[in-house]
């Protein structure tokens, strides 16, 4: 039963993207990101790495460094955060295609 709290989705989406189910993952992280946008909570930095992570790992670029951006501003820099940073920025590129 899907949890319509945006905390509990992000806590879905996590044990999924774990089990690499990245797929199922990126709707429920989508929610609980819009859901918790804005709040300054923890939940709402983990929800943005957790996010990034997925699309990244899918293949995908889209908003991914923003997303970085805002779960670091909320909890601060985490070797975690610049890591997958990093990935990004080398499966990417930084914004121009080169």
């Amino acid at each position: 039963e899907p949890s319509a709290n945006p905390a509990g989705l992000n806590d879905q989406g996590y044990a999924l993207m774990r089990q690499g189910r990245y797929e199922e993952a990126l709707p429920l992280l989508e929610q609980a990101v819009a859901g918790l946008n804005g709040s300054g909570q923890l939940a709402e930095a983990y929800a943005d790495y957790n996010l990034a992570f997925t699309r990244l790992a899918l293949g995908r670029c889209d908003g991914v460094v923003e997303l970085l951006d805002r779960s670091e501003q909320v909890q601060g820099s985490r070797k975690e955060i610049r890591k997958l940073r990093k990935e990004a920025e080398r499966r990417c590129g930084d914004g121009d295609e080169g």
